[in-house]
């Protein structure tokens, strides 16, 4: 299986997304991070840990795993 910031680099290079940043965390640390892409395009600036991103209506996504989830059973 590749690792997924293979895909992440691919859809970063296509255009589909500016960027993605991600981390894999306990409740004490973080244990693993990655981040790609451009926080602003025009600039070319890069991504950063600072970088802030718009969740919008996340809940809704989960809301809808859960309920997909629930009917599979």
């Amino acid at each position: 299986m590749k690792k997924p910031e293979d895909l992440f680099k691919r859809e970063i290079h296509k255009g589909n997304t500016p960027s993605i940043q991600y981390f894999y965390f306990s409740k004490d640390s973080i244990i693993y991070s990655y981040k790609d892409g451009y926080a602003d395009v025009s600039l070319r600036r890069a991504v950063d840990f600072n970088t802030t991103y718009n969740a919008f209506s996340v809940n809704n996504t989960f809301t809808a795993l859960a309920i997909m989830q629930l009917a599979e059973k």
